[in-house]
């Protein structure tokens, strides 16, 4: 049996993307077909210009897990200098015929495919046709303006409620939390430093009022994120470091090798490099009582 296919990175799976998706699946079950989106591992502009791809909304364990709760199944295709030189007739017949076994193809109103970069849905149309592959049309999504790359701007630039409305849900990120310098230790904001993908989207450098989570907490805890080189510490050779202090955290147990979940909500001040460690200090108590004024506005 056939199914009913998609094609696009879906990065972040926003609001535009979850109406293309819906209609996917109410036109696989009225079928009694299978809806599928097919996805790529890595962003397609890896291949065409690396050093210009974008850094991701959310990692591909993420993506896969957002999709299945809109369609019946996911398959994620490696997009390599192979598969860019196939011309929308090849990958059609090659890849959504006979790797993917579709019967038909929705596809998105500014969608394109294939080396040969035709945005005229009639070439898709009679190609799909001429292969025995239905193609249709999906409607656009009549609400705000949505893509991935407007969503990206407002996450670099801290908009995050503005992200938030397109993407359907907050902006999140995670990583697990490894050894670092100790230096929030000794100075009263013991900290999080957390390894997150060198593929995730993060905003800017600076202080962040956010929500902080591991497995195995109950809720979101309020937290202070700093993302940023430690100027002041003189550690900037050493590069970013995202680190996240728990306010309120009386758990004594350490969080070497867990996952810490993170919410940001609004920026608090952006880096700076304060002449004395005194001074850091003296700030990052002003940033807590700011930290926790917003968190509690925002809940």
């Amino acid at each position: 049996m056939g199914c009913a296919v998609s094609i696009g990175f879906y990065d972040g799976v926003h609001i535009g993307h979850q109406h293309l998706l819906r209609q996917l699946r109410a036109i696989a079950q009225s079928r009694g077909i299978k809806s599928v989106a097919v996805t790529f591992r890595q962003h397609p502009s890896k291949v065409f210009s690396p050093d210009k791809a974008p850094r991701c909304i959310c990692p591909l364990t993420e993506r896969i897990e957002l999709l299945k709760q809109y369609v019946d199944d996911v398959i994620v295709l490696d997009f390599n200098s192979e598969m860019s030189k196939m011309t929308a007739r090849e990958f059609v017949r090659d890849v959504i015929r006979e790797q993917v076994g579709a019967e038909l193809l929705l596809i998105g109103f500014n969608n394109r495919f294939g080396s040969d970069n035709i945005s005229n849905f009639s070439y898709y149309d009679k190609i799909c046709g001429e292969l025995g592959v239905e193609a249709v049309m999906a409607t656009r999504y009549e609400g705000t303006d949505v893509s991935s790359t407007l969503i990206r701007q407002q996450i670099i630039n801290s908009d995050f409620m503005s992200a938030a409305a397109l993407l359907g849900r907050p902006f999140v990120f995670s990583g697990s939390v490894e050894h670092g310098y100790h230096n929030g230790t000794k100075i009263g904001f013991p900290t999080a430093n957390l390894s997150v993908d060198n593929a995730q989207l993060l905003p800017h450098n600076g202080v962040y009022a956010c929500w902080a989570k591991t497995i195995d907490m109950p809720h979101p805890m309020a937290a202070m994120l700093n993302i940023g080189c430690r100027p002041t510490f003189k550690l900037t050779h050493f590069g970013t470091s995202i680190e996240v202090h728990i306010i309120d955290w009386e758990n004594p147990r350490n969080l070497y090798g867990e996952i810490v979940e993170v919410e940001p909500v609004c920026l608090i001040r952006r880096e700076t490099n304060f002449p004395t460690i005194k001074q850091l200090q003296a700030q990052l108590d002003e940033d807590k009582i700011n930290v926790t004024k917003k968190l509690l506005k925002n809940e």
